[in-house]
This record gives C-alpha cells, sequence and structure tokens, in this order.
C-alpha cells in the first residue's frame, strides 16, 4: 500500500480541530455608550460558529444591497513590470510561467472570514498563511452515448460531476522585497473525479491503478520553498511534489479560462517530484531549473527516472509580450509509468489591448520502447483568443490540433484531432464563477468517439466554481 507523507496530513487536520476551539476570552474594557450601526449586508449579527460565518460570508455577497463603488485599492508592492492583464474578469493577472518580484498579497476569501476570531485564525494571520480552496462542478450534455474520451476531466458522458474540491493551506514568500530571506510552502488536498488525471503512482495511487475508482482523493501538490534575494535578483528554491512548470491551462480550475481541457494539457505530465529554482535575471527575464523523479510518480518507485526540467521566461519593456521556452522533462525516454518526455517549444502570450489578448502553445510529447509501437510521439498547437466583455465576464475561443498518428500512445486511438471551444467566465461575485461551454472534437483519422462509432463529438457543459 502507498502512504501519503505524514506532515502533508497533520498539518491540515490540526488547523481543522483548532478552527473548532472558542476564541480566546478577552477582558471587556469599559468604554463610552455608541449609537447602534447596523452592519451592511445581511441583517443581524454574524453568526458565532465557523460553519455559520462561513455561510454569511457567501449570503451577504448575494444578498447585501448594491453599495457606492470603492475607490481603487492600490496594487500590492512589486518590482518590474505591472500586471499585464485585469483578474477578474480573465482567470489570472500574470502571463503564464513562474516568476520572482510579483506582488505580494496572501489570498483571503470566505474561509478565512469564517476563521478571523478562532485559536485558528490567529495562528494563521500570525503565521501569514491562507486557508482557501474551491469546489468545482459541472453537468455536461454529448452526442456521445456513456462515454466522451478521449475528451478529459469530464470523460463520462450526460452526467453531472464533481470535478474537484480542494483545500489548500498555502504560505507565500514575499519575493517583492530583496532585503531578507523568507519561506512558503503549498498543501494542496483534492478530492473529486479529476484526482484520475493528477494521481502520482507512489502516493495513494491504488485506489487508481488498482481499483480504477471514478472518484478519489489526491494530495495533489505538497512542497516548502525559500527565497534567497542575494541570488542574482533573486531565487527560490522548491522542494517537494510540485506541479509541472504552468502554461495557458493548469490543473486547478480556477486558474482556467474554460472548464474543459485542451487535448495536450489532458495528456501532458501533471505534477513532478523533485526541487525546482526560479531565478530573476531582470525584470525581463527569469529562469527555472529543476531535477526530479520524472512525471507523475515519486522516488524510489518502480519506473522513477532522474529528469531535468529547464525554462527560459521573456518578456518585452511594452509588456504586452511574454515567450517562455522550456524543456518540461527530459531523461531517458524508455517507456515506464507517466514518463511521457514533453519538449514544449513556446508558450507566446500576446495582449492587442487591455480587453483583449491571445495565447498560442506548440509543443512535441515523446516516449521509445513503447510496447507494440517503438517511438511514439504526438504534437500539438493550441490557441486561445480571450475577450473582456464586461467588468466580470470573458468570451474565450479555443482552437486546437493534436497529431497523436504514432499508435495513438497518448489518446489510445491513432489519429489526428482537432478541438473548437467556446465559452463564457462570468464572477457572479468574487466567491462564485460560472462557466458555460460549447466544444467540438473531431477525429481525421479513425472513430475515436462514442465508443469507436464516431469521427466527431460535440459537447455542451456547464460548470460553477464555489471559491471557499
Amino acid at each position: 500500500m502507498t502512504r501519503t507523507p505524514a506532515r502533508a496530513l497533520l498539518a491540515p487536520l490540526a488547523l481543522l480541530l483548532l478552527a473548532l476551539l472558542p476564541a480566546p476570552a478577552v477582558v471587556a474594557q469599559p468604554a463610552l455608550a455608541q449609537p447602534a450601526v447596523a452592519e451592511p449586508g445581511v441583517a443581524g449579527a454574524p453568526p458565532s460558529s465557523v460553519l455559520g460565518r462561513l455561510w454569511h460570508a457567501y449570503a451577504d455577497e448575494l444578498l447585501a444591497p448594491p453599495a457606492e463603488a470603492p475607490a481603487p485599492a492600490a496594487e500590492p508592492v512589486r518590482r518590474g513590470l505591472g500586471s499585464p492583464l485585469a483578474s477578474p474578469p480573465f482567470p489570472a493577472a500574470e502571463y503564464p510561467g513562474l516568476f520572482l518580484g510579483g506582488p505580494y498579497a496572501p489570498t483571503t476569501g470566505p474561509l478565512m472570514q469564517a476563521l478571523a476570531g478562532t485559536a485558528a485564525g490567529g495562528l494563521l494571520e500570525q503565521n501569514r498563511i491562507s486557508a482557501y480552496g474551491w469546489l468545482s462542478g459541472a453537468v455536461n450534455g454529448s452526442s456521445s452515448g456513456r462515454v466522451n474520451a478521449p475528451l478529459g476531466y469530464d470523460w463520462r458522458a450526460n452526467r453531472a460531476e464533481l470535478n474537484q474540491a480542494l483545500l489548500r493551506l498555502e504560505r507565500l514568500p514575499d519575493t517583492a522585497q530583496t532585503d531578507h530571506v523568507d519561506w512558503g510552502f503549498r498543501l494542496d488536498g483534492l478530492y473529486g473525479l479529476d484526482y484520475r488525471y493528477t494521481t502520482a503512482r507512489g502516493v495513494l495511487s491504488d485506489q487508481l491503478v488498482r481499483h480504477n475508482r471514478a472518484y478519489g482523493f489526491d494530495p495533489f501538490v505538497f512542497y516548502a520553498e525559500v527565497y534567497l534575494p542575494q541570488v542574482a535578483e533573486g531565487m527560490t528554491v522548491r522542494f517537494g511534489r510540485f506541479a509541472t512548470l504552468p502554461d495557458v491551462e493548469s490543473v486547478t480550475a480556477p486558474d482556467n479560462y474554460l472548464h474543459s481541457h485542451s487535448m495536450l494539457n489532458t495528456y501532458d505530465a501533471y505534477t513532478q517530484f523533485g526541487v525546482l529554482t526560479t531565478t530573476r535575471l531582470n525584470r525581463n527575464f527569469s529562469v527555472n531549473l529543476g531535477l526530479s523523479a520524472g512525471n507523475d510518480i515519486m522516488p524510489g518507485v518502480a519506473g522513477a527516472k532522474p529528469t531535468l526540467t529547464g525554462c527560459l521566461r521573456a518578456t518585452t519593456d511594452s509588456n504586452d509580450d511574454s515567450n517562455q521556452f522550456c524543456v518540461s522533462s527530459l531523461g531517458n525516454s524508455r517507456y515506464a509509468y507517466g514518463n511521457v518526455q514533453n519538449f514544449i517549444a513556446n508558450t507566446w502570450t500576446h495582449r492587442f489591448s487591455d480587453r483583449l489578448h491571445t495565447a498560442t502553445e506548440l509543443a512535441y510529447l515523446w516516449q521509445t520502447g513503447v510496447p507494440g509501437i517503438g517511438f511514439a510521439a504526438s504534437k500539438a498547437a493550441v490557441n486561445f483568443l480571450a475577450l473582456q466583455v464586461s467588468e466580470v465576464g470573458r468570451l474565450v475561443l479555443r482552437n486546437e490540433v493534436f497529431d497523436d498518428r504514432q499508435g495513438g500512445q497518448r489518446t489510445g486511438v491513432a489519429s489526428r484531432y482537432s478541438t473548437h471551444t467556446l465559452g463564457y467566465g462570468h464572477a457572479l461575485t468574487s466567491a462564485l464563477v460560472l462557466r458555460p461551454e460549447v466544444r467540438l472534437d473531431h477525429a481525421y483519422d479513425a472513430r475515436a468517439y462514442n465508443g469507436g462509432r464516431s469521427h466527431s463529438q460535440g459537447t455542451v457543459l456547464l460548470n460553477l466554481i464555489v471559491r471557499i
């Protein structure tokens, strides 16, 4: 049986227990009488329990009467170029990639509001730790009968699914400053249908590899990192299990333009366990270098192999273009569990205006010694066109070509594919995001859809994200 590192489980359990403790008693001090002032939002004082205050945080956003727009808050301190994108409505304010010197702002949300005044909340605030997460669920209607594959994530047709229930504990190192060493960590626990894609061999992987369960739990990320401002213009050193170097798409639901994923993202690697450094050279250039046990596999497990990772991220002085050149994994390409070798030639993002931008990925994936195939390579190109249509709404068009003709090693069916998706994202509140979309997939060389009966598949999806 595989086991999760104990510390990855004990920390969140300890904080949950602390959350149940009452706030420390405070001795009342005499004060002058003050006139009663009504609380904004929902009538009545907030409940005393953590769950009651969590509900109150959502209800206050939904039911509070409209108020005058507050003055724009000053952007957190940062070094170098400003944030190129508006978030919301876009899922992120920065271009793809890891970099240093960006704004330092710990994440807040309904859960942190609910924990305020408790022993756990005080401990988190004192140590600059954020506790947050989300629920992401979707319903899909498909032209296929039972299975949407090779479409990923929502692979079961005509169903409602809980894709992700994720809880995160996080401390961000402050990389905007340069006068002292800082540290951080992240612990992610993910439950839902999407665990089937994030699971790494050697950490609770039997629920998928041996039992093939539809739903499961994955300690998706657990790492610690230290920030060293004296190296170049700053360096972070990260150790543990981390997501592969980011491109346009991400596993985590709130960080994506659309609910569904491209085939490239579906059949790419997800996590690595090892060491990863990010070094800022100047305000335009940063470098990532890392060494891991391979893709989606833990050290010491059969199939683990030393694997190198490297990226160069460059942004123009105008802040209108960003290019990320990556070799996300390079090592012994001999077939093994999760050992796809992935070379992302370029992830290019261009900003036409504050409201319109595009992002394009080109990728080449390969393995050798694949049983029954030998050398197997796949090629892909994905383009996103994103338009801000309101302060809280975005329209996104994604087009993709994916070539898996060499034995169908990635998708299971040897063919060339194209996918076309049009979606809309709307922030109902800061904690609720609605994402409807329509999608058309086509396989040119085989009947890859509807259980081998069709070349094409149409899908309509509706996703709701509830931030915690």
